[in-house]
């Protein structure tokens, strides 16, 4: 007879197989997602890291920036106030309600104006950039705002990310030294408890001993008590107080200063609505090649691109709107800059470019040009703004291909010209002819019309497109080729300062150009009057290049410019 221990002998036995194989199935599984779970547990740590972090990163953030032409150094505060230390003189100080969350201030510590702004010359135009940065801050205080947040915010980001990972790195190197499991042993000779219990109690010392640091780290500032200026009441500095020897003049100079940024505001916003008044009473164009055009667009077999061209602004902060709305109404597919977009191209009239391109619409490309009056560091502020440097080589924008370079001079009160690259504008000008005819250069921009005569002449560009000579010069012949010039943007009258309403006649100009032949089509060019007035041309058609004639040319000669070439007459 079988004993029942015998009869379920299978049946256990079967059962254990299952389990053992159960098990090492288990075990299998679990050692192909190791990685999976220590990342996991990685991340999590380090998201409560970052959090941990993030407010030392916050209230110890800084940058280095410009306030005015003054260079100055931004900190974050906890006291919610913005406070501008003028150092001797005393302070400015601003609540922050409503500009900066969460309670947050700024200090900001005003220092010196750089030696190369110019400071000290004897003519009016010497302090020009310096005034630029003065009325660009006061008149578009929004632009300047934007791009020290840009730059705190990236400070901010820096901080968390470095102290975050510093954090991890000191959890990771703790747990790897010390052993937590082997440090209950070594305390106590006690067995180690549990291994979940040990990462539970771990983790909570970790985060207990990380906010506990953190407490310590983040200094602690009370909310600031401002008493305000009543001179500031229906200002846009309503609500601050002055400190030190500087409240001795504020009385003074604040309705000044309120006098001029209102006059300012009230001036371009005047330009603004008589734009928008008389803008479907422009003259429309019906030229267009192939097939008949009525406004702006395409007709026909014609694909046309529209191109709003502006030269000379010269730091006129208060014509980027009107720039904004003309490439928005245009519905243009490109922007075009031909240079001197600031006075002395310093660090602090960047704010100059930035203004700019804050008013353009963030679809539409903008190519840009060096003039006289700009610099690398423009170039580089341009660049960084996502623009287009025309430097030597052909580019591609929105269809069509255009060839431009830096002017290599760079104009500097009261010391004059300086050759950035230490290239002559002669040696400059033969070369940009020969670049031009080697890229076949259809379209030549740069900003001096002078620099570009060889080029044309020689028929090594077809059309060239500048400003510089701060007057307009519609379309014509010149040598082989045709070129136009657009006079100045910001209005920039020869000896004096051009922020503030417009101290000559601002224009900029919409173009037309076949993106199939590379050709312009046509021009219409929109002025701006000291009264604010605004007034559109009729369509300027675009003539055709001359013939190209052959003639073989001596040995090692150069193109030459015609004996008539215009005057300089750029400021």
């Amino acid at each position: 007879m079988i004993s029942a221990d015998r009869r379920t002998a299978p049946l256990t036995g079967g059962l254990r197989a299952r389990g053992r194989r159960a098990v090492r199935w288990l075990r299998t599984a679990s050692g192909r997602r190791p990685r999976l779970a220590t990342a996991l547990r990685s991340a999590v740590v380090l998201l409560c890291c970052l959090v941990l972090v993030t407010p030392w990163a916050v209230l110890g953030a800084s940058a280095e920036s410009t306030f005015g032409p003054h260079e100055a150094d931004y900190a974050v505060t906890g006291d919610g106030a913005i406070d501008v230390d003028l150092g001797p003189l005393g302070s400015v100080v601003v609540p922050a309600d409503g500009l900066i969350p969460f309670g947050l201030g700024v200090h900001i510590t005003v220092g010196e104006i750089p030696v190369e702004s110019g400071v000290g010359g004897a003519t009016v135009d010497a302090l020009g950039g310096d005034v630029a940065a003065y009325a660009a801050l006061f008149s578009e205080p929004g632009v300047h705002t934007r791009t020290v947040v840009v730059a705190i915010g990236q400070d901010i980001a820096l901080r968390a990310v470095v102290g975050s990972l510093t954090l991890f790195a000191l959890i990771v190197a703790g747990r790897a030294v010390w052993g937590v499991s082997r440090w209950d042993v070594l305390r106590q000779g006690r067995r180690p408890r549990p291994r979940k219990q040990v990462r539970l109690q771990a983790g909570a010392a970790t985060v207990g001993l990380a906010v506990l640091g953190g407490a310590f780290a983040v200094p602690f500032e009370p909310q600031r008590t401002i008493e305000s200026d009543p001179v500031f009441i229906g200002t846009p500095l309503a609500g601050a107080e002055v400190t030190g020897r500087f409240s001795g003049v504020v009385d003074e100079a604040a309705q000044a200063a309120t006098d001029m940024v209102q006059e300012n505001d009230e001036f371009y916003g005047s330009v603004r609505q008589n734009l928008a008044a008389n803008w479907s009473q422009r003259p429309l164009s019906t030229r267009v090649g192939p097939g008949p055009l009525s406004g702006l667009g395409r007709a026909g077999d014609a694909d046309l691109a529209t191109v709003v061209w502006t030269s000379d602004i010269h730091c006129q902060t208060g014509m980027s709107r009107v720039i904004g709305d003309v490439v928005r109404w245009t519905d243009a597919d490109l922007h075009i800059d031909g240079g001197d977009i600031t006075m002395t191209g310093t660090d602090a009239e960047n704010v100059c470019v930035d203004s700019v391109d804050q008013a353009l619409p963030a679809d539409v490309p903008t190519v840009f040009v060096k003039g006289n009056h700009d610099s690398r560091d423009t170039v580089a502020r341009a660049r960084d703004l996502g623009w287009t440097i025309l430097e030597g080589e052909p580019v591609e924008v929105a269809g069509l291909r255009l060839f431009g370079a830096s002017d290599p001079r760079r104009t500097v009160f009261p010391s004059g010209d300086v050759l950035e690259t230490g290239e002559t504008t002669e040696e400059f000008t033969k070369r940009v002819a020969v670049d031009a005819c080697r890229a076949d250069a259809g379209l030549l921009v740069l900003h001096d019309p002078r620099l570009a005569e060889p080029a044309l002449a020689a028929g090594c560009a077809d059309y060239g497109l500048h400003g510089h000579w701060h007057r307009r010069v519609e379309p014509e012949r010149y040598g082989q080729g045709v070129r136009t010039v657009g006079s100045t943007t910001g209005g920039a009258l020869a000896d004096a300062l051009t922020p503030g309403p417009l101290k000559m006649t601002a224009e900029l100009s919409i173009l037309r150009i076949d993106r199939t032949t590379g050709e312009p089509v046509d021009v219409q060019y929109i002025s701006v009057g000291m009264d604010a007035d605004v007034e559109f041309s009729a369509w300027t058609p675009f003539m055709e290049p001359a013939p190209l004639v052959v003639v073989d040319p001596e040995p090692d000669a150069e193109p030459d410019a015609e004996p008539d070439a215009e005057p300089d007459e750029g400021s």
